[in-house]
């Protein structure tokens, strides 16, 4: 990952310890922005990221009142949206094994919480397979 694309990242996470919504909505403009001409592995990576700033954008909402339960869940759905994104993008496969499996175990997460558990094991399982691979040196 370049420089840019790794301060992105460290912008997107403060922002999300601070919970800041407003920041984290224009990171989004700025991640779409930069999506428009990614090649390469640059493309999922943006992607990952603005996965990022929407889980954001749900964990913070998750704090009102109600939300947990509403039928509603715009940002969770657009954070599962731009992962699977990352994972079907050509240059996934290029992608650091652990920046695979951050991925994919994110996926995992964001369908367990919306209930949908059979997903999220066979995502789990395919990370946990892709972390084997990492340890032991193959592919």
């Amino acid at each position: 990952m370049d420089e840019e694309l790794k301060n992105l990242a460290l912008e997107i996470d403060y922002a999300v310890e601070e919970a800041n919504l407003d920041t984290l909505n224009a990171l989004i403009v700025i991640c779409s922005e930069k999506l428009q001409g990614a090649v390469g592995e640059n493309k999922p990576i943006l992607l990952f990221l603005k996965a990022n700033c929407y889980g954001g954008l749900a964990s913070i909402h998750s704090m009102e009142p109600g939300y947990i339960w509403s039928w509603r869940q715009d940002d969770k759905i657009s954070e599962i949206l731009n992962l699977r994104k990352a994972v079907s993008d050509s240059s996934f496969i290029q992608l650091e094994r652990i920046l695979q499996c951050k991925i994919l175990t994110n996926i995992g997460c964001s369908l367990s919480q919306l209930g949908r558990f059979v997903e999220a094991i066979k995502l789990w399982d395919e990370s946990l397979s892709v972390s084997i691979q990492l340890c032991y040196g193959t592919w």
